[in-house]
Parts: C-alpha cells; structure tokens; sequence
C-alpha cells in the first residue's frame, strides 16, 4: 500500500507562499507566465469540448432554428455624446487579490468549470 506524503497546506500558507514570491520580479514574472500557460492549456481544453458538442449537434442551418415570429423587441440605442466619461484606472504595480480570499495561485489550480463559475 501506497502512502500519499504529500503535505496538506491550509490558505494561511498559500498566502504565504504567495507574498514571498510575489516580493521579487522574477516571482512576480514566473506567477504571471504560469498564469498565462495556464489560462492557454485551458483556452485549448474549452476549444476541444466546444468542438465535441459541436460535432453532436444536427448539421445544416435548421440545426438551431430562429425563434417564432413574436412582437418586435424595442431596440437600444446608446447616447454615446452625452454619456459619462469614465477615468482610467492607475496601473497597478501589484496583481490585486480576488475579494473572495482566494489567492491566483488557487484559481490558477482550478479546473476551467470551477473557474468560470466565478463569474456566474
């Protein structure tokens, strides 16, 4: 039988982690470029479930039929003239931690799904 020695780490040190890497540039480049990776290895993940849906949906254009013909739906028409104008933001020198308590690391480690449920 097989034991697992892997240690368990509570959020406490991942923060920890975390801030001591975050404290030099080549910290901060390895999180960012890791990040990148990842977010590109899921990007490809997603591509290739959305193709397998796609391929098991009917072909040809009734595939996804227009909705009935039902009242016309009024149109939006933005006022782009006397609309606020919005500041930008000061760039920022340090990556903001998620107002949730988790930390990039820890939304870096979760599976695409979980991660989109974020912004749900």
């Amino acid at each position: 039988m097989v034991q697992d020695h892997t240690p368990t780490l509570d959020l406490n040190d991942y923060q920890a982690i975390e801030n001591a890497v975050m404290e030099t540039e080549r910290g901060r480049w390895f999180l960012a470029e890791y990040a990148r990776r990842q977010r590109s290895a899921e990007m490809a993940e997603l591509r290739a479930l959305l193709l397998r849906i796609e391929a098991k949906l009917p072909s040809g254009a009734a595939a996804i039929a227009p909705p009935a013909a039902e009242t016309p739906q009024p149109t939006l028409r933005l006022d782009v003239a006397s609309a606020p104008t919005v500041p930008a933001p000061a760039p920022q020198l340090r990556l903001q931690k998620p107002a949730n308590g988790l930390t990039l690391a820890m939304i870096d480690a979760m599976p695409a799904l979980d991660r989109l449920a974020l912004f749900a």
